[in-house]
């Protein structure tokens, strides 16, 4: 089964032409009545997407919120992974099925809350009826995961030590070209516990390539100012250290160490070189080439997402 968002509106009968993630948005928001609290999602969905015994499935130009499993059953395997779930709990074992070739790409997954994965659960821990264990895998391409909260409750400010993306037993999370930032939890864990908590004899892997992950912290701070005194951050500068944010400032220079290449187009009227960095993630600005150590690299914005990508040229 194949999902695909970014159509206009204007579309009629099968007409598919115009696709553009970017410019027409299709959401799916779980938070339907608008309520808050820890159970406030009790009438509304827990995942945005749930692959249950799934394979082949393809997700592709969607905007992806508000997913909250706060509130299900805890003693289920449902009570994990916000944004997306892949599992198979709920089936006959003799139905059981290997989720494999499963894809996620073009889209951003926002604002979602659960223990365990809160943007993003793939769990393996199933036994098929002949009790071999469920295989499951997912492919994860060009896509962003902010703002959510791998936490035991939704008005908790702190994470549990819950993965943000959680690969457990049996399973393989492949991400390719993905921001993973503004993020309370750990942005990626692997596990091999199962739902009653016992251990199992297979343990999650994630791949990452080509992708950037900051921003993210074991709780929320709205100001720099409101770390509290006993961190390490605050004992460096204690120390002498410098602190290692950085300070908001109207423009920046560009780094002396690495080889800038630009062209005529990436210069404005008062000959500056732009670039612009939005606090959901997405940037906007002219490609531009630089070089390290003999290697070509291209700074550049994906044009589906917004977010800020480097690619290394090989011509």
């Amino acid at each position: 089964m194949r999902f695909y968002g970014g159509y206009p509106s204007s579309l009629t009968g099968i007409d598919t032409k115009g696709r553009n993630p970017r410019n027409y948005r299709s959401t799916v928001r779980c938070n339907v009545t608008g309520e808050e609290g820890n159970l406030g999602y009790e009438n509304n969905s827990a995942h945005t997407f749930a692959l249950v015994n799934a394979d082949s499935v393809v997700i592709d130009g969607f905007m992806l919120q508000d997913a909250n499993t706060h509130g299900v059953v805890s003693a289920t395997a449902a009570n994990d992974g916000g944004g997306i779930v892949v599992n198979n709990s709920t089936i006959d074992p003799k139905y059981r099925v290997n989720m494999v070739y499963n894809q996620v790409r073009n889209c951003v997954i926002s604002n979602c809350c659960s223990p365990k994965g809160a943007g993003i659960y793939v769990n393996a821990e199933w036994p098929k009826a002949n009790g071999d264990t469920c295989y499951s895998e997912l492919k994860i391409i060009n896509t962003v995961i902010r703002n959510c909260k791998a936490a035991d409750a939704l008005a908790t400010e702190t994470t549990n030590n819950g993965g943000i993306i959680t690969a457990n037993g049996r399973s393989f999370i492949h991400l390719d070209h993905c921001n993973i930032m503004n993020n309370v939890g750990i942005p990626f864990k692997t596990d091999n516990r199962r739902t009653d908590n016992t251990a199992m004899g297979y343990h999650g892997y994630i791949r990452v390539d080509n992708s950037m992950i900051y921003c993210n912290a074991n709780r929320k701070y709205d100001m720099y100012t409101d770390i509290p005194a006993n961190s390490a951050l605050s004992k460096a500068e204690d120390d002498g250290v410098e602190p290692f944010y950085i300070s908001a400032k109207p423009s920046y220079d560009l780094s002396t160490s690495i080889d800038w290449q630009p062209e005529d187009d990436n210069y404005d009227d008062e000959d500056n070189i732009k670039y612009y960095f939005y606090p959901d993630g997405q940037a906007s600005g002219r490609p531009i080439r630089f070089d390290v150590a003999g290697r070509h690299f291209q700074f550049d914005v994906d044009r589906v997402t917004g977010a800020p990508l480097i690619m290394e040229i090989t011509d």
